[in-house]
């Protein structure tokens, strides 16, 4: 026949091995204790197993050769085996036996003298045949010996509230008539006893690890205006910073910009006519004697006009006084005879082939206020070569339309680059940023041809110049200043408006150098020839002084009420927060490094 075989753990309670119990899903069950099962040298826990197997129509057999653990089973009608293969037996020590020293081997109950058939347990009314795993001697309580005592009645509490009452036959003495139930109570008996031992741990934290405190005091401070005039010297050996005199540095960055653009201008590229013209002064002309003793010229860059078109000397030409033929009359002077200049050489004023024209007498006039202007004899030789090519090029107007699209940056832009350049070492005099002419270039330049598909394109470039002066020279020169000036002895400075420079208030007090927490800067710098000079501004901060020396000797060891009242005491000290951990130990510890202190400077 099948059976279940259940192995305690030494951890494992009487709840535990009754749930196997329970779950088991044949009949005949096997319990394989360890060698120390405490569990089981209780008769309570062997009657509860009893009753647990009987109530879910299950049988128990005992894996053990402990013959402690024998008696029990015994008391209860158990059955017992040496192993899982061997056949179980229902156990009968005598009381002899009792006291005999524990066997390996355990022997089977002795037979009555009238053999009675034994009864079934409710499995094997249920059909079960257990006879098929227990011995043929095996014995039910009702035909086993008597023995000679018996222990008086128990009741058994069921842990449902209900008692029932046991006999329980053994060997030796009568047990208790009453055993209490402590299974009841066994989870309320472990969390009292975690609970307890919670509360002595915590206590024993909350007083003695845990303790810290944080003290956070404020300071008074008065602000001061500091105001000088300095001056700036480029030679480094020539700075004197006690008397206001500083080394200054420069930093310079070129940033350009460009963009590219359709060219909308336009060009001829062809060629101009060229030709010559005679040019002769007529007889009878009439001028003022004066003009005529100045003879008659035609220079390079007359025009001469025919129609519509125009042509420009490019060669000149002349009449001396000699070649004039000049008569003094009434009116003035006048000429006797015709005075010739020759051939003029000229060229078109334009390309085109419109200034192309046949060689003509007539038609022709000079333009100009010369006294022979308008009395003159012109002709032309054949003008030729004028040709057109109109070509795309860069116009003024192109270029003045990009120029409102380039941006270059701003000085707020550029003073935060040149700032990042020095370095946080530096005091930058914003003042000083010099920002030079904006230099365009286009490319192609103006007039400058643009091939098809092509684009122009036009850079601006501009030039970014600031002055900086060392942090610390500003620092030590409104320290020596604003001290001089203090002339209190109580009184400290905790800071000259120079970040990164401030009086350290605790150990852990921040004064790296920031260019945003600066008070201090210059302003109205000018740069001359002959000297560099600017104004020096900041708000210097002023206090009693107060340290962290000063707070541990009232701090350490004492209450907290006592603590703030003792350093709101201090000159200089305008308010004060004391916070202990664990909020219900109200005592500041004794340990330095378990106390955190803040100072700050009131704003």
């Amino acid at each position: 026949m099948n059976k279940d075989v259940i192995y305690i753990e030494p951890e494992d309670d009487i709840t535990d091995i009754l749930a196997n119990v329970k779950a088991a899903k044949n009949k005949i069950v096997a319990l394989v204790p360890p060698k120390k099962a405490g569990v089981l040298r209780s008769a309570v826990n062997f009657k509860l197993i009893a009753k647990t197997a009987r109530v879910n129509n299950k049988t128990i057999v005992l894996i053990s050769s402990d013959e402690s653990l024998l008696k029990l089973a015994s008391a209860v009608k158990m059955p017992v085996a040496k192993t899982l293969n061997s056949k179980p037996q229902l156990p009968s020590i005598s009381a002899k036996e009792y006291g005999d020293e524990p066997s390996d081997t355990i022997e089977a109950t002795k037979p009555a003298k009238k053999k009675v058939e034994p009864k079934t347990e409710p499995a094997e009314e249920a059909g079960e045949a257990i006879d098929a795993e227990v011995h043929p001697e095996f014995k039910t309580a009702k035909d086993a010996p008597k023995k000679e005592k018996e222990i008086e009645t128990i009741e058994l509490d069921e842990g449902d509230g209900s008692k029932e009452k046991k006999a329980i036959r053994g060997a030796k003495g009568v047990l208790p008539t009453k055993v209490p139930n402590i299974l009841k109570y066994r989870k309320w008996i472990i969390i009292g006893g975690v609970a307890a031992l919670a509360l002595i741990l915590f206590v024993i934290w909350g007083w003695v690890i845990a303790p810290a405190a944080n003290i956070a005091i404020k300071i008074k401070t008065s602000a001061k205006n500091f105001a000088e005039e300095v001056s700036f010297v480029t030679e480094a050996d020539k700075a004197s910073v006690e008397n206001g005199t500083f080394y200054i540095e420069s930093k310079s960055i070129e940033k350009k910009t460009e963009a590219e653009f359709e060219a909308t201008g336009e060009l001829d590229k062809g060629q101009k006519a060229t030709g010559t013209i005679q040019v002769t002064i007529k007889s009878g002309t009439s001028a003022s004697c004066n003009d005529t003793k100045l003879g008659a010229s035609i220079n390079a860059g007359s025009i001469f006009i025919y129609g519509e078109v125009a042509y420009k000397v490019t060669s000149g030409a002349s009449v001396s006084v000699d070649d004039l033929n000049v008569k003094q009359t009434t009116r003035g002077c006048e000429l006797r005879s015709d005075a010739t200049f020759g051939a003029v050489s000229v060229e078109a004023v334009e390309n085109g082939d419109k200034y192309n024209i046949a060689a003509t007498s007539t038609g022709w006039t000079l333009n100009s206020d010369a006294w022979y202007a308008n009395n003159l004899s012109i002709s032309s030789s054949e003008m030729t070569g004028g040709t057109s090519e109109i070509a795309k090029v860069v116009s003024k107007d192109d270029i003045d339309k990009v120029k409102s699209n380039l941006t270059l940056p701003s000085e707020k832009e550029m003073i935060a680059e040149l700032t990042e350049q020095f370095g946080g070492d530096y005091i930058i005099i914003q003042s000083s940023m010099d920002m030079g002419e904006v230099k365009y270039t286009p490319t192609p330049d103006v007039e400058g041809e643009i091939k098809d598909g092509q684009k122009a394109k036009l850079t601006a470039e501009r030039k970014y110049t600031v002055y900086a002066v060392k942090r610390q020279d500003v620092n030590d020169y409104i320290m020596k200043k604003a001290h001089d000036d203090l002339g209190d002895d109580t009184q400290t400075i905790y800071s000259s408006g120079v970040s990164g420079f401030e009086k350290k208030l605790t150990e852990n007090s921040d004064t790296s150098a920031s260019a945003e927490k600066d008070s201090v800067f210059f302003e109205s710098f000018k740069k001359g020839d002959a000297s560099i000079t600017a104004k020096l501004k900041s708000t210097v901060l002023v206090a009693p002084e107060v340290n962290e020396d000063m707070v541990r000797e009232k701090a350490l060891g004492n209450k907290a009420g006592e603590v703030r009242t003792a350093l709101k005491s201090i000159n200089g000290v305008q308010d004060v927060t004391v916070k202990t951990f664990p909020s219900f130990n109200h005592k500041i510890p004794k340990e330095a490094d378990k106390v955190k202190i803040t100072i700050e400077l009131a704003q």
